[in-house]
């Protein structure tokens, strides 16, 4: 089968198309995909360069992606809820081949049905992006109605759909992204859009219930005075020392003072939070936004895009 792969750590030029061996067998509880389109997510091109070396030990080559939208091939023993000719969309993180190729394993409770009006291309964007987004808000901000939320670096693949998420759970979004995204955002549900170049929105005396640092370049103590004292949570997408160090610590001091605290989300890929994003996406509720189809020759074109860091919404391969 055709797949993109890397030989070796390095920058975009490392990519090459060529024919690999075919998946084995679907195990117990698995299922062997057909993939039409794939997800293109920052994490991709960070294990590319090999930022997680010293964490993860890769084998080369190496099929990178975790995001996949398809139709079922076959189905492992103990798979009762899937069939061939299935249009499914998932994850296929735990299955050890990524999902830059025309077929892919993925464990069953990592999969969902596509809703029968969605692309492969918009449900490919949905897995790792919507389920950062729901279980930062929903999980880790628990956020309650009409609770004033931050959403910083909203108008990429994470973001756009936190903005949507957090009205979906019944809090006011406030969104911050680059002037020429405000509309986009406001097109999504945002209540106020700030320009990030122009306005601080930590020295501004607005607090929120919630501040999600999507893009992780705002630390815990720069957001903390916009943060509500009676529980004001605030979320980044990269950990690190620094937001460990204050997880620990605004646990122990919410028990004598401010009930602040710092969380990181690891999103975990879960078939009940693939079905609750579908089911938002069928009834018109949420909007996945892919901002360009990439053919998946062109893998290094996308991931060029990722790194530069200014994409809108999602970018997905097309794998066939």
């Amino acid at each position: 089968m055709r797949a993109a792969v890397i030989e070796a750590y390095g920058g975009t030029d490392r990519f090459a198309l060529r024919e690999v061996p075919e998946p084995r067998a679907p195990g117990t509880g698995e299922l062997l995909v057909r993939v039409r389109a794939a997800g293109v997510n920052p994490m991709d091109a960070k294990i590319r360069s090999g930022k997680f070396r010293l964490f993860v030990h890769e084998r080369f080559p190496l099929v990178l992606g975790t995001d996949f939208s398809g139709e079922v091939e076959a189905v492992g023993p103990e798979v009762a809820d899937f069939e061939p000719g299935d249009r499914v969309f998932g994850s296929a993180l735990r299955v050890g081949r990524g999902s830059y190729a025309e077929r892919t394993l993925a464990k069953a409770d990592q999969v969902a049905p596509i809703p029968p009006q969605l692309s492969f291309a918009a449900a490919a964007s949905l897995p790792v992006a919507g389920c950062t987004a729901l279980q930062a808000l929903r999980d880790i901000g628990e956020i309650q109605s009409a609770e004033p939320v931050l959403i910083h670096g909203a108008a990429g693949g994470v973001g756009h759909f936190a903005v949507q998420i957090a009205r979906l759970l019944g809090a006011r979004a406030i969104a911050t992204a680059g002037a020429a995204n405000l509309e986009f955002l406001e097109d999504l549900g945002a209540e106020r859009t700030i320009d990030y170049r122009a306005v601080d929105f930590a020295l501004e005396e607005q607090q929120y219930a919630v501040v999600f640092d999507v893009v992780g370049n705002r630390s815990f103590p720069a957001c903390q005075d916009v943060l509500s004292d009676d529980g004001g949570v605030y979320v980044t997408t990269r950990p690190g020392p620094g937001v460990f160090f204050w997880w620990a610590a605004t646990a122990l001091r919410s028990r004598i003072g401010p009930r602040q605290r710092a969380h990181w989300i690891n999103v975990s890929i879960r078939d009940a939070d693939l079905t609750q994003l579908a089911t938002w996406v069928d009834r018109g509720l949420l909007r996945p936004s892919v901002e360009e189809v990439i053919p998946l020759a062109e893998v290094w074109r996308a991931h060029e895009r990722i790194d530069d860091g200014h994409v809108r919404g999602k970018l997905v391969l097309e794998i066939g």
